[in-house]
């Protein structure tokens, strides 16, 4: 049994800031490579120096360290939640790589009729 984190994604409008922020979450829960809160935190105020007019009302705010709410003046953006789950490995549980390996096997070839 092992432990990750991933987001729980709420968008509520879209603008490009927030949805790099969506990809960036999205690309973490997919790929296996974590990205922090903090990390796109960062990211937000990099963004805010580099583009000031076209970000001049973002804010990032973070509540209980594991949610992320980012605003344009009083339109909320976006809410990440990082939350941390648990995967269960077990041998003998029925996955999709159990299967997929049932069915390539050439004894089990009766399967695919």
């Amino acid at each position: 049994m092992s432990t990750r984190k991933i987001y729980r994604i709420e968008q509520m409008n879209s603008q490009g800031i927030a949805n790099d922020l969506v990809l960036m979450a999205a690309l973490s829960n997919g790929s296996g490579k974590y990205t922090s809160l903090d990390y796109m935190e960062q990211y937000i105020k990099e963004e805010k120096k580099k583009y000031p007019v076209l970000c001049q009302d973002i804010t990032a705010s973070r509540v209980d360290n594991n949610i992320l709410c980012i605003d344009k003046g009083t339109t909320h953006l976006l809410r990440l939640t990082e939350v941390e789950i648990m995967e269960l490995v077990d041998e003998d549980s029925p996955t999709l790589n159990r299967y997929s390996n049932t069915i390539a096997d050439e004894t089990a070839h009766e399967l695919l009729t």
